[in-house]
């Protein structure tokens, strides 16, 4: 004995229904007839309406997981690159910390020369040049 159970699709039940439907009006009163007419109004409007939107949503389902998972692949590369600058960062951290006394020199250098260049302007090393000159 084959128990198996078939489900019937929309279009199948909806045209069952129908000749159903049909078959019994003569033995319904009026009343009812209006009703089962206003039932099957009711249910193409369903139809209508639930495959009117179908492939829109299907459309937007199929766009949010791909705009889901571009956002994905972008907060991956936002994340390695941040760490490559966090890296870089770090490096040049200690390349600064290392050549503190270097920097701090060319700085004292830097400043020197900027106070012979305002001597300079000022006339004042070459009168000090024509003083030591008459004393040798």
């Amino acid at each position: 004995m084959n128990s198996e159970i078939r489900v019937k699709s929309d279009a199948e039940f909806n045209d069952e229904l129908h000749s159903h439907l049909v078959k019994e009006v003569e033995h319904l009163p009026p009343r009812e007839v209006k009703l089962a007419e206003a039932v099957k109004e009711a249910r193409a409007y369903l139809d209508e309406t639930v495959n009117t939107f179908r492939k829109d949503w299907l459309d937007w389902v199929d766009q949010s997981k791909k705009a889901l998972e571009d956002m994905r692949q972008y907060k991956i590369a936002v994340g390695f690159e941040a760490r490559q600058i966090q890296a870089t960062v770090k490096d040049l951290k200690a390349v600064l910390e290392a050549n503190k006394d270097a920097f701090t020199q060319s700085k004292e250098v830097v400043d020197c020369l900027e106070r012979l260049q305002k001597l300079e302007s000022s006339g004042f090393l070459e009168r000090m040049n024509s003083v030591i000159l008459k004393l040798l």
